[in-house]
C-alpha cells in the first residue's frame, strides 16, 4: 500500500510541470499574434506620420472632453 502511494505521488510531481507547460504553449500563439498586431499598429503610426507629416498627439479621455 506504501509503495502505490509513492508510486502515485512521484506520478503525479511529473504529471503536474507537463500539464503546466503544454497549457502556456497552447496560449503562447494567440499572446504572440496580439504582440504583432499591436506592434503593426504602432509601427504603420510611425510611418504614416513621417510619410504625410502629420502630428502624433496623445488622445486621453481629458483632451476629448475640452476639445467639445
Amino acid at each position: 500500500m506504501h509503495l502505490h502511494l509513492h508510486m502515485r505521488m512521484r506520478i503525479h510531481m511529473r504529471m503536474h510541470p507537463g500539464l503546466a507547460i503544454s497549457a502556456v504553449l497552447k496560449f503562447a500563439d494567440n499572446i504572440a499574434r496580439v504582440y504583432a498586431h499591436a506592434v503593426a499598429m504602432l509601427a504603420t503610426m510611425a510611418i504614416s506620420a513621417q510619410l504625410f507629416a502629420l502630428p502624433v498627439a496623445k488622445k486621453t479621455a481629458d483632451n476629448r472632453h475640452r476639445s467639445s
